[in-house]
């Protein structure tokens, strides 16, 4: 078994609507990748894909990161409402 976590080659959409969120099992939206995972590919869903996102913008110290989780929770509600 890998010591890595997720998937070496990016997933299709095929795929990643078939795939649990790594963190939570809920049905997964989104790919995160980290040089620490081996590159892997981590299947995430929307929440949890927001969460990692505000945690990120805080940890940079960006000092607008509620304007951008607006504009990125917007995006990304709009994406999901447009795939149904």
């Amino acid at each position: 078994m890998s010591q890595y976590w997720g998937k070496k080659t990016s997933y299709t959409n095929e795929e990643l609507s078939r795939t649990k969120c790594i963190r939570c099992g809920e049905l997964s939206s989104h790919v995160w990748g980290t040089c620490a995972n081996g590159g892997y590919h981590i299947p995430l869903c929307e929440n949890c894909d927001v969460s990692l996102n505000e945690l990120i913008l805080k940890w940079l110290v960006v000092s607008n990161w509620e304007e951008l989780m607006e504009k990125y929770i917007r995006k990304v509600k709009n994406e999901t409402l447009d795939t149904t």
